[in-house]
């Protein structure tokens, strides 16, 4: 997974991108700043929105990778990183549309629910868990679902970053006989189920999904049927 990943959310914007200082070269936007008090030159480039960067070092000229390998809290590579990132954060900031999650289709399904009356999205917490975004229903604040960004070597694939979507199930085992979906993501595994936000499943079928979800924190609703439950 690259560091990158971990900041990149939402889609460059051409004009706001030249702004902040990117030149066009041989068809990718690249920007080119001293970090670290001038001992180190950034290379950020965007080819086909996707943001990539390089780290040189002033005097020799050489590529400084020491950052990428860095995972303590002390030490200079650590310090590097950490320039690094705050550069990468600014550019985002600055020059992304934003989106809640780094995945089209997650966005797509918090694009559903803010159009549902009896439900919300919430952020609760901070620190690593800061991207965890929870669905909740709107009566009982009870979560039916909620999306995050994972390495997914997690569920035994090769690395990357994706989103996941965990919610509220009554048919959890039915489900796993379909191989789209896997056991709960920290969550109780009878009660919760999990899927990739990569479009193997579509809109309509998580949407279904989640109302059946929403339907089981809803006590006045839980014995009428789940998706037309959750319909308006």
């Amino acid at each position: 997974m690259h560091i990158e990943d971990t900041i990149v959310k939402g889609t460059p914007n051409r004009n706001r991108l030249i702004q902040y200082g990117f030149k066009e070269e041989s068809g990718s936007l690249i920007y080119r700043t001293a970090i670290m008090d001038g001992d180190f030159q950034a290379v950020i480039e965007l080819t086909n929105n996707s943001l990539d960067g390089h780290l040189y070092d002033s005097a020799t000229k050489d590529e400084y990778t020491n950052y990428r390998l860095d995972s303590g809290a002390n030490g200079y590579s650590h310090k590097v990183k950490e320039a690094y990132l705050a550069l990468l954060s600014d550019i985002v900031a600055n020059c992304f549309d934003q989106r809640y999650f780094h995945s089209l289709q997650a966005n797509r399904l918090v694009d559903w629910l803010s159009q549902h009356v009896e439900a919300y999205l919430d952020f609760p917490f901070t620190g690593p868990s800061q991207d965890v975004g929870v669905f909740r229903e709107k009566k009982t604040n009870k979560w039916f679902a909620f999306i995050m960004p994972l390495d997914q070597t997690k569920l035994g694939k090769e690395p990357k970053l994706i989103d996941i979507i965990d919610f509220k199930s009554n048919r959890v085992e039915e489900l796993l006989t379909d191989s789209r979906f896997y056991p709960a993501y920290h969550m109780n595994k009878k009660k919760w189920i999990t899927a990739i936000l990569d479009d193997s499943l579509s809109d309509d079928e998580l949407i279904a999904l989640l109302n059946e979800g929403l339907s089981l924190v809803r006590p006045s609703l839980r014995t009428a049927d789940p998706v037309a439950a959750g319909k308006h």
